[in-house]
């Protein structure tokens, strides 16, 4: 007796093979427990603040900021106090107009920085959160947005005068 194998016997064979690899590819997996993967995928990082991050006094004074870097930081708080003093009834194109006064006195700030050592780099642990912040000023799109970030930056000139003088 001959076998002959026709084309549907090999049409037939190939569906079978592609079938087989489909169930086998789409069945029920085999999990393997993989401590590597289970620890990593459980990770939730936490921020803390380090030591490194809190600006410290220097042996219990105020550290001593460039005169010309002071003034431009003294001009952004007389803004922003006038700001609050003026502004009975405030308006997006107020905040708008501060926040202009404000990165105009940063940029100043930033750009004749001649402060170095411990005092320079303490100043970077208030000066970088306060560029964020009067970023985040800048773009704000609502009145109350627009407040409550002012008000975040009334605390911060507060907390700069902690620290420096």
């Amino acid at each position: 007796m001959k076998f002959v194998k026709t084309k549907n016997m090999k049409i037939d064979n190939l569906l079978y093979a592609g079938l087989t690899i489909l169930l086998i590819a789409c069945g029920p997996s085999e999990t393997v427990d993989n401590p590597s993967d289970k620890d990593t995928a459980s990770i939730v990082p936490i921020v803390e603040e380090k030591a490194d991050d809190r600006i410290n006094l220097d042996n219990g004074s105020k550290w001593k900021v460039d005169e010309k870097m002071m003034s431009f930081i003294n001009e952004i708080e007389t803004n922003a106090i006038d700001f609050s003093k003026n502004a009975k009834e405030k308006s997006m194109e107020m905040y708008q107009q501060l926040s202009t006064l404000i990165n105009n006195n940063l940029d100043s700030l930033t750009s004749n920085c001649t402060m170095s050592g411990q005092a320079h780099d303490e100043l970077h642990k208030w000066l970088l959160p306060f560029l964020d912040l009067s970023e985040e000023f800048s773009i704000s799109e609502t009145l109350a947005e627009s407040d409550s970030l002012y008000n975040q930056i009334l605390n911060s000139l507060g907390e700069f005068h902690e620290y420096f003088e």
